[in-house]
């Protein structure tokens, strides 16, 4: 696929973003990142994804003309929401990240805990390269989440 250009429909979301294809949870930082991070995804023509923007806001990006307009229908996420979005696309794959610290998360708000999510989804997504090196001889070198090359490819 080539390089997709996401444009904004009315106004433009606060990043950082989540963005939820199928079951896998993409995070961006800036609208690069997630141009990049979607032109590895199989994404269906005629398809809206959700995403949700730094203040908890729901959006939804048109695959037909990659737009990225506000969401009539789902117009906020909770914190609740968030944390159990998050567990059920990322921490099902990593035990290590399924949080028991549900409350502790619930006192953050709504911009922290969608930083938060994101900061976990990168640490995933860029594991650690001292464990890269030191597993490279083997050929064991971590790979990232099992869940995101489902339908993107690889990280």
């Amino acid at each position: 696929m080539g390089e997709l250009r996401i444009g904004y429909v009315f106004r433009r979301p606060r990043y950082p973003l989540l963005c939820v294809v199928g079951d896998v949870l993409i995070a961006a930082r800036t609208r690069q990142q997630l141009q990049r991070r979607l032109g590895r995804c199989v994404l269906s023509p005629n398809e809206t994804l959700s995403v949700i923007d730094a203040s908890g806001e729901g959006w939804a990006l048109h695959t037909d003309c990659m737009a990225l307009s506000p969401m009539m229908m789902m117009k906020r996420w909770t914190k609740a929401e968030l944390i159990e979005l998050y567990q059920q696309t990322v921490a099902g794959a990593q035990a290590e990240t399924a949080s028991g610290d549900d409350k502790s998360w619930l006192k953050l708000r709504v911009d922290e805990v969608v930083g938060m999510i994101v900061a976990l989804i990168e640490r995933v997504r860029t594991p650690n390269p001292r464990l890269q090196r030191s597993t490279a001889a083997d050929g064991s070198a971590l790979r990232g989440s099992t869940r995101a090359t489902n339908r993107c490819g690889g990280r």
